[in-house]
């Protein structure tokens, strides 16, 4: 585009070189030849300026782009510090991720999938994401868990109280050996959610970090 924009610009230098009428009546058909090579071009290539009209009038693609910018930009940008928090208290922690411990959740999914006559990688095609994207978001789960592991921790006594205090909600005559683990799991979730937040509001207050792009 850049070359066919040079070329255009010689064309027209050239062209007011000729001073004599018949000169420039011999040049004016490569003039004509060289704009409409120009507008073709741009014509072809429209959709990297334009992505819509409406009633003839354009959405131009840096619209566009400025549009998705600020709708989504601060909330990628924030996911993507928190992420390089992660890694890097981990990293300081000592603490790494093994393949193997990424396969065992990936099993388990598909496990879950699978009962429920579904794909996985299909499922992930639908949301625009790959096996690697969730295996890059396995990891930092696990990290996380990891580096919470103390904060989240559910003891007997929690669970006993729960079920005690929430005994109506469940089927009559279910004791707590039925809903143990499922409690378990539910107050586990719970704490590290809590922990997850205190913590990187912890982490972003202690960090430095410098934004050189407004969103």
């Amino acid at each position: 585009m850049e070359s066919l924009r040079k070329s255009l610009g010689r064309v027209l230098t050239t062209f007011n070189k000729f001073a004599s009428k018949n000169a420039r009546k011999l040049f004016l058909p490569c003039l004509i030849i060289a704009i409409l090579l120009f507008a073709a071009l741009v014509l072809d290539f429209k959709d990297l300026f334009v992505v819509a009209l409406v009633n003839n009038r354009p959405i131009s693609r840096v619209t566009l782009d400025r549009e998705l910018e600020k709708q989504a930009g601060s909330s990628i940008l924030e996911n993507m510090i928190i992420k390089t928090l992660i890694n890097q208290n981990a990293k300081k922690k000592g603490i790494s991720i093994t393949p193997a411990e990424v396969s065992q959740q990936i099993a388990e999914i598909e496990k879950q999938f699978a009962g429920q006559d579904q794909n996985l990688d299909t499922l992930l095609a639908t949301r625009g994401q790959t096996r690697k994207d969730l295996t890059e978001q396995i990891e930092i789960q696990l990290m996380v868990e990891k580096i919470l592991a103390d904060e989240a921790k559910v003891t007997d006594e929690e669970i006993t109280k729960y079920f005690e205090e929430n005994k109506s909600s469940f089927p009559k005559g279910t004791v707590l050996e039925d809903k143990k683990e499922e409690i378990k799991e539910m107050l586990y979730q719970q704490k590290m959610s809590d922990a997850f937040q205190t913590w990187t509001d912890k982490m972003k207050e202690e960090a430095k970090i410098i934004y050189f792009l407004k969103l």
